[in-house]
């Protein structure tokens, strides 16, 4: 099977999120405040986004007025409301909960994507959602029971904020927007988020573990770079989709260097959802 551009850029950006997610998760085993870590890998990366900026100021020149709403929307949404529903979702829900339902992200990308961007939703389609979903369930809850709180009706609302904001708006902008432009413009507006938030929660100050939150950003750097990038070759299903690598990618390294445990259940549950990523990228959603 030939493997398209679009699958080897999203496969490589989830792995690098997964790699994120591990050192997000030493850092703020260390002690670090969220709100710190989020600003403060935002603010490592403003240099380079201004550079991008910079080097790209005749597309800038060229952005309509819909673009411009187009790029705040993104970054509004993406980078500010869906942080502060997060924090509502995590106070009050439980952490396996919210690691399960942050994936229907796949749900709400494949709706959205019908409602604007008119991208069909076919059988194939959703048997590869079933599949993907019941093997992000495996993975995270290890098969267990979940109980229903008040978290989780924020925790899908932030999902849906992320399916809207990232991934169809994301493939919207690909149309008219240069896509560095595009991840320069919502980086910057997310930074901006990221300092509201650490203000409002007394969290700006140098990190303790500054090295390993450089590199965190370097990643989210990449991550993002990758993502506009492929939004030129795949649709937003696709995109969706494949991020569900992620969560795979997640549990194999907290294995190998955390120590934590894997289980048949989750093993399972990884081997559903690999499956219906090559299914994905044999399929060409």
């Amino acid at each position: 099977m030939r493997i398209s551009k679009g699958f080897i850029i999203l496969f490589s950006a989830a792995f690098f999120w997964a790699i994120s997610i591990i050192l997000t998760r030493l850092v703020l085993k260390a002690g670090e405040n969220a709100y710190t870590l989020n600003f403060m890998s935002c603010l490592f990366t403003l240099p380079y986004w201004i550079w991008i900026l910079r080097e790209n100021t005749p597309s800038l020149r060229r952005f309509t007025p819909f673009d411009w709403k187009l790029v705040i929307a993104m970054g509004t949404i993406s980078g500010f409301l869906s942080s502060i529903i997060e924090v509502f979702a995590i106070k009050y829900g439980q952490a396996v909960n919210y690691a399960f339902l942050n994936r229907t992200t796949v749900l709400f990308t494949i709706i959205f994507a019908y409602i604007f961007l008119g991208e069909e939703i076919t059988r194939k389609k959703v048997i590869l959602l079933i599949m993907i979903l019941t093997g992000a369930y495996l993975l995270t809850t290890q098969g267990r029971m979940m109980h229903i709180s008040i978290g989780d009706i924020f925790t899908l609302i932030q999902a849906s904020l992320i399916a809207f904001g990232n991934t169809v708006l994301g493939k919207m902008s690909s149309k008219t927007i240069n896509p560095n432009v595009a991840a320069g413009m919502t980086s910057i507006i997310g930074i901006v988020g990221g300092f509201i938030l650490a203000l409002i929660f007394g969290a700006i100050h140098w990190p303790t573990m500054a090295t390993i939150i450089f590199g965190i950003a370097i990643l989210s750097t990449a991550i993002t770079h990758l993502r506009f990038f492929a939004y030129q070759y795949v649709s937003a299903s696709f995109c969706t989709m494949i991020f569900s690598f992620t969560p795979v990618f997640v549990c194999i390294m907290a294995f190998l260097f955390l120590g934590e445990s894997l289980t048949m259940i989750q093993l399972i549950g990884g081997a559903l959802t690999v499956i219906a990523g090559i299914f994905v990228e044999k399929l060409n959603l």
